[in-house]
This record gives C-alpha cells, structure tokens and sequence, in this order.
C-alpha cells in the first residue's frame, strides 16, 4: 500500500472494495460514453488522433471501466473515454471492425463515478525528461524516428526535437529534472552537440545572461542563418559540398538551419564575385568594385558617367507617356486612399511601374558610346543575387574623367570641321529667350549687362510669387540638380544652395547608416531618384507637368536632407529645437542602447547610472562586481523595452 497517498486519494481509494474485477471483452459497438464524466473537458482531435494512432500500433495495455446500461445491451464507459474516441475513430476510418472486441472491466454503477475520479487523479503526469530519454532508449535499439511516431502516434518532428533534447549534458538533465534549469533553457543549450560544451557555456554565462535568448545569440554569433542573402548567392549545397558543416535548429518555427563556417562562406561569395568581375574586366572596363551593401556613404563615392542617348521612337515615347501617366494616377490613388492594405498593394503596383519605367529608359543608352577605358562596375548583393552597377566614374577621378572626355569631344570636333565652343565666363546667369538672339558679350558694357539682368532677375522672381506651382516645380528641380548630380555641379538661374547633412553624419557615427531612420531617408530617396526621366535637361519640364504633390515629396526630401542637429558640446544650443517639437520627435521609436550605438562607448560608471535610472538602484547593485563585458550585456538586457535615453537625445 502507498503510505506516501494524499488524503483524498487514502479517502477514495477506502471507498472501491478491494476485489479484483475480471476483464471481459465487448463489443466496440455496444460501448457509449457515460452521461456523466469526471473529465469535463473533451480531448482535442489531435489527442484523440494520436490515442487512435498508439492503439493500432500497441493494441489496447489498460481495460475500459464500463457499468451495465439498464434495459440494454449496451455498457457505458465510465474510466477510459479518450481511448474509446480512439477505438471509434479507427472503426470510423475503417482500420477496424464496428463491432471490434474491447477489453472491459465491470463496476457498478453507483461506484463509477469514484472509479473515474480514482484513474485520473492516480495518473502522474511523466516528466519531459522521462520521454526524451525513453525516446532516445528505442532510438539506441535501431528504431527510426519515423517509426517511434507511428508508434505513439506523434509526428516525426515531435520525436526528432526529443531525441534532440536528450542530448543534453547529464550535470543539466539533472538540473532541469530538478527544476533550476526550464525547457526553453535545455532547447537552446541543446543547440550545441558537444555535452561538455553545453556545460562550460551554460556555467560561463552569468546568472543574469542564461536567458534562453541570450544563449542562442552566444551559440549563433559565430555563425550565419541560410536566410542570410551571402547563403541565398552561393547556395547550401556548394557550401555543403565544399564541406561546410550546417546546424538545424529544430525548434524555430519554420526550422532555420545555421551555416557554422562563416569563413568559408565568405571565401565561396569572394569567388563568386571575382568570376563577375573577371567577365567584366575582360568587357574592356577600367575597373571592378564590389560592396556587398550599397548604402548611402557607398553611394556618393561614385558619379554616373555622361552617357549618350538614343533619338526616341514615336513608340517608345507612347510607352513612356503611358507608364509616366500610370505612376500619376497611383501617387494619386495613393494619396486619396485611406485603406493601409489598398495602399500597401498600390504601392506594389507603382514599384512594378518604376521598374517597367526605367528599363524603358535603359533602352535609349548609346550602349556603343561607352567610355569603358574611364568607367567602371560596382557589383553589390541584392536579393541574393549579383547586382552589377555599370559605366560609373569614381568621385576621386572627376576631374580627370571630365578633362579626358572634354579632350576627346574637342578632338572629334576638330577633326569633323566643328567649331569647338568655348567655355562662358557668364553662363548660368540667365537663360536666353527662345527665337531671340543672344546679344554678343562685347555689345553690351559689363555694367549695363548686370544692370538689365538684375531686374530681369527681379521680375522673375515678382513672377514666381503669384505662380505657386511653378515656384515649388522649380526648387523642386534645383534640389534634384543638387542631390543627384552632384558632381557635375550642373548650372541652374535658381541660386539655391542644398548640401546633404548624411556625409558628416557618417563621419561622426558608425552605426548611423545602418539605423532605422536611414532606411526611411534612403527608401525615400531612391524612390525618387527612380521617378527622375533618364535626361537631366528633361528634368525641370518634368516637374513642371507633374502633380504638386511629386515637387513637394521632391522639397520635402531634400529639405530633410539638410537637416544638421549635430552638437560637438553637450552645453552647445541646440539649433533644431524648435524643429523637433515641431515634429513631435519621440527618439524611444528611433534608438535603444546597444552595446555598438552606445553601451560599448561609456565607461562603467555610465552604465550602472542608465540601469539605476531606468530600473532602480538594487537593479545595479551587482554591477560593480562586474567586468566591463559582461556589465555591457547585462545593461543591454535591463535596459531592453525600457525606454531609457541618454541625455542628449531626450
């Protein structure tokens, strides 16, 4: 007898009669559930599934308890109601007969109520170690992984995530069989084959950072996830081939694999790359550069080289006017709309759009007229795949670049009889007027010649205050000339001037260019870069035909652009003050302290100052103890979530 029995369980167990109730076989058919069931709630499908899926492959290891149905044939289970949905499902799929033998034992009815109640509450739930070590136990006798879950009826993943977890280090079975170790713990731990490896991360880490987060980001900082785009280019199978090795880790959701050999990696996406650039050189280009990221600072050390342009067909221009009006008419729809999802798919449409326009564009290159000999190719990483970048200049070489090809246009001047034009000390100080002809600069005295265009310039700019459209069409235009040309400092009469504030930012900040603020600046940008025609004179007629609100996103962008709050003193006044209660800056949505953008970069002190302030001062406490490693990542788990923001940026 169990002395160790609860009092409930000593007080039903005094209840049953100590007799010994022989087992009788019935009828599947002839067994109903009894109306009343000590379970209240009804198994879920997959467990009645997974009882019907054990019963055909073990066969029935406990009888039912059923009580005779008065006036029947009939009996009613009273202990037992999963297994017999489990019976019933098999006959109902006809993997067994309706009137398949049961084995049953008999109570009364008035004791069946304190039989069930004695079977559930008798039944101990098995620890999840017992079923992962049991698991691996018929594993060791040569069974498959498929077959252990026909057997218990669960799926195959089911029982390769347990046989997985019984690989954890017998020192933390123990510990987890005891409760100071919880499951999440084990299937991180686990994620590491080498028992003994489990053991010295688990006790390096301290008791802080043994978060089953924490333990992952330690187990996978050496290595790279195959949604990594350097895995999309090469492939898992040359990796494996080149003898990579690759770790599953069975418990995320969609099974994310982990490629354990970065170096190797990175050597397959090198050689990838100089395959590209050794077709490319071979091309007649000067030069080959590759970037796996493009971003902002990437992008302004080169120039787009002066191309020559096709002359446009009549159809070409149809299809261009076409797609130019589509891209209307979705920024149109776009602003109207006041559904996310409508806008969500509108823009996907204007994307499709965009792409269809600039490759209409790509069409009209002289590609024959290229200067490889000066130009070159950037290859970078774009979805998995090779992007190349072609006839750019490098911003180092401008000078060089424009002298040569000036040099060669003088040249194929001369020798087609062309006069050559020379350079005008006063272009740019006014346009001339279409059919009119230019006065010659010796006609006209230097003083008259500034006395009359000052108030030519005068009347413009009378003019623009009453046409609003073409006014913000035009600043529209200059900050376009101004962003996306920079290097050909092209002339423009609206002497405004417009100087991009991302070139200091990422002199000053490493980690700027990677923040959610310069995704939202350069989506912005290229957005509108792509909108731009191919042709920098057709640019300003451009604006001028377009909607208002494509010149205002145009003077908002490059107004952002300019934007420069940088301080060099903590004491210093803050010029964009105003500005930010203007936009109601909130910078919890932009920035949270990591150990790069900040935690890394303060001493000690600093940090047991954020954590005392965000959370309290017994939440510091341990900190002085600490190295600096290891109050870094304990600061960057207090602080997570809290909201808390160094001075400068509140």
């Amino acid at each position: 007898m169990n002395t160790n029995a609860s009092p409930e369980t000593a007080a039903i167990a005094a209840a049953i009669p100590l007799t010994v109730r022989q087992s009788m076989l019935v009828p599947l058919d002839r067994l109903v559930l009894a109306p009343h069931q000590v379970r209240k709630t009804a198994p879920s499908k997959e467990g009645i599934a997974e009882m019907a899926a054990m019963l055909q492959a073990q066969g029935q290891l406990a009888a039912l308890h059923v009580s005779a149905e008065p006036d029947s044939e009939r009996y009613q289970v009273v202990a037992g109601g999963r297994r017999l949905r489990g019976f019933q499902l098999l006959a109902k799929e006809g993997r067994i007969a309706q009137d398949f033998p049961v084995e049953c034992k008999q109570v009364d009815a008035v004791d069946g109520t304190v039989v069930g109640l004695m079977e559930n509450i008798s039944q101990e739930a098995m620890h999840p170690a017992d079923e992962f070590e049991a698991f691996r136990a018929l594993h060791a006798q040569g069974r498959s992984a498929e077959s252990i879950a026909t057997q218990y009826g669960v799926t195959v993943l089911h029982v390769l995530r347990r046989l997985k977890l019984a690989g954890l280090a017998p020192e933390l079975m123990k510990a987890y069989r005891k409760g100071d170790i919880q499951l999440d713990q084990v299937m991180a731990l686990v994620a590491l084959e080498d028992p003994k490896r489990q053991v010295m991360l688990y006790k390096s880490l301290p008791h802080y950072a043994r978060t089953a987060s924490h333990i992952r980001r330690t187990i996978a900082q050496d290595e790279v996830s195959d949604d990594d785009q350097r895995v999309k280019l090469v492939g898992l199978a040359a990796y494996s081939q080149a003898g990579g090795a690759v770790r599953e880790d069975l418990f995320s959701e969609n099974g994310t694999r982990y490629l354990t050999d970065p170096l190797l990696l990175d050597m397959l996406v090198a050689e990838a790359f100089e395959a590209q650039a050794a077709q490319l050189r071979a091309k007649g280009w000067q030069w080959v550069d590759v970037h796996l990221e493009y971003g902002y600072a990437e992008r302004t050390q080169y120039f787009a080289m002066p191309v020559k342009h096709l002359p446009e067909s009549p159809v070409h221009a149809d299809k261009r006017l076409a797609l130019e009006a589509q891209l209307n008419s979705l920024h149109t729809q776009i602003a109207d709309s006041e559904d996310d999802e409508d806008v969500d798919h509108l823009h996907d449409q204007m994307v499709a759009v965009e792409a269809q326009h600039a490759a209409l564009a790509e069409q009209l290159i002289d590609k024959t007229a290229t200067e490889k000999d000066l130009a070159g190719v950037v290859l970078t990483l774009a979805g998995g795949k090779i992007k190349r970048l072609e006839n750019l200049g490098r911003g180092a070489d401008y000078k060089t670049i424009m002298a040569a090809l000036k040099a060669r246009e003088g040249g194929a001047a001369a020798r087609s009889g062309e006069s050559i034009p020379q350079a005008d000390a006063g272009a740019g100080q006014g346009e001339a007027v279409p059919g009119a002809d230019a006065p010659e600069g010796d006609d006209v005295p230097e003083r008259l010649m500034l006395n009359l265009t000052a108030h030519r310039t005068a009347a413009i700019q009378a003019s623009l205050l009453s046409h609003h459209e073409v006014a913000l069409a035009v600043l529209a235009h200059r900050m376009a000339c101004s962003m996306f040309d920079t290097f050909a400092g092209h002339e423009h009469p609206i002497k405004v001037s417009l100087s991009s504030a991302w070139h200091r930012l990422a002199n000053a900040s490493a980690t700027v260019g990677t923040s959610r603020a310069a995704d939202v600046v350069i989506a912005e940008r290229s957005r509108m870069e792509a909108l731009l025609p191919p042709e920098r004179s057709d640019w300003l007629a451009w604006f001028i035909a377009q909607p208002l609100e494509v010149s205002l996103s145009m003077i908002v962008l490059g107004t952002a652009e300019t934007v420069d709050a940088m301080q060099s003193r903590a004491k210093s006044k803050d010029l964009c003050a105003g500005l930010a209660k203007a936009v109601a800056l909130d910078m919890r949505a932009w920035w949270e302290p990591t150990a790069e953008n900040y935690l890394d970069l303060v001493p000690k002190a600093k940090l047991m100052e954020a954590v005392t302030e965000a959370k309290s001062a017994e939440a510091a406490k341990d900190m002085p103890k600490l190295k600096k490693t290891e109050a870094i990542a304990f600061a960057a788990q207090a602080l997570s979530g809290t909201g808390w923001l160094p001075v400068p940026l509140r």
